[in-house]
């Protein structure tokens, strides 16, 4: 059970704690040594300031890397998985499940987002 909650954890943004994927989320490792996705980065990239980035948990600066670095075995790992399986919403089938609820601890579509999910 704990094993499965660290490998769960291994697919999962530390900062917004979405799951990471192929396209808009895909995992960048970051100076801290977390590994966040690209939507996350993006939004702390601070094109005023070129020479850092402040990591989010304690404020603490960290000098920007000159280009993005994704963490290959996640990305690797990711390919592997959705070529084996796709994860679908099992509330619409018909919909892949892009979203992941912290609190219920599932994947989502984004129809249930606004359904099911949008109190919490």
């Amino acid at each position: 059970m704990v094993e499965s909650t660290i490998v769960n954890e291994l697919y999962i943004c530390s900062c917004c704690n979405s799951p990471f994927n192929m396209t808009d989320k895909m995992p960048v490792v970051v100076p801290w040594g977390d590994t966040i996705c690209d939507q996350c980065y993006t939004a702390l990239d601070d094109p005023q300031n070129k020479e850092v980035l402040l990591c989010p948990q304690d404020g603490e600066e960290y000098p920007k890397p000159i280009k993005k670095i994704y963490n290959k075995k996640i990305l690797t790992s990711l390919e592997e998985m959705h070529q084996v399986f796709e994860i679908v919403c099992s509330e619409h089938p018909s919909f892949p499940a892009d979203l992941y609820c912290v609190q219920d601890k599932s994947y989502f579509c984004y129809r249930c987002l606004f359904l099911t999910h949008q109190q919490h």
